[in-house]
């Protein structure tokens, strides 16, 4: 099999993979929400208005600036991950070699070749089970566990570990566990609780937010894409 026959054969099977995932509709414009959150030794209440992945605002009075980030960056990446935009203008610009792989837990291994961040998916039973990245002097893979139906069927991750390595020796620096639950607004899944259990050499951190009195927003001439 060619290159060019391989790239075609493992794009077919990554798009279909992409499009078996949940993404907000095309006219999605974002939503607010109020949260209440813990991380164990604080707690906190406030608001958020989420118009964009690169545009998340927290109103959360007293509480540390190291949890009010966490807020805005896992919503940012929340956002991120659902926001509509074409195969194309993602993984559909790079050049793709697909490694099958019958007997492995996770399934076929799809290599982008000329991606910056040297990215690579395992994909089993059409949907993606791992994604594996390399940013700086880090790399990371995130390992879906559990998926739900969304509400038009397509797939969102509900429970999923990322683990992060140092890239020159392979130790683990740190693993996270992220379990989601959704709620439907106005047709649209959104977050309802987020938690996130991460443990490190410097010991264990357990981060949760519930959001509620979900409104969807409008969407806004030139809001940036994911």
């Amino acid at each position: 099999m060619s290159l060019e026959t391989s790239t075609q054969h493992a794009h077919a099977v990554l798009r279909a993979a992409h499009d078996a995932s949940y993404r907000y509709p095309t006219d999605f414009g974002g939503f607010s929400a109020e949260v209440d959150l813990t991380d164990g030794q604080q707690r906190g209440h406030g608001r958020i208005v989420a118009s964009s992945p690169r545009a998340v605002e927290v109103c959360l009075p007293g509480v540390s600036t190291d949890l009010a980030e966490w807020v805005k960056q896992t919503l940012a990446s929340e956002l991120m991950h659902r926001w509509p935009r074409p195969y194309e203008a993602g993984d559909g610009r790079y050049q793709l070699v697909l490694e099958q792989a019958p007997e492995h837990p996770l399934g076929d291994c799809i290599r982008l070749l000329d991606d910056p961040f040297h990215s690579s998916y395992r994909v089993r039973d059409g949907v993606i089970t791992l994604v594996a990245r390399e940013i700086g002097d880090e790399a990371f893979h995130i390992i879906t566990l559990v998926r739900e139906p969304g509400p038009d069927g397509r797939w969102l991750p509900t429970h999923y570990v990322v683990v992060f390595h140092d890239r020159a020796t392979g130790q683990i620096r740190r693993t996270s566990v992220h379990e989601a639950q959704y709620t439907v607004v106005d047709g649209v899944a959104l977050p309802e609780r987020m938690r996130e259990v991460t443990t490190s050499p410097t010991g264990l951190v357990v981060r949760e937010m519930r959001l509620h009195n979900h409104q969807r927003l409008p969407r806004s001439q030139g809001v940036p894409a994911a």
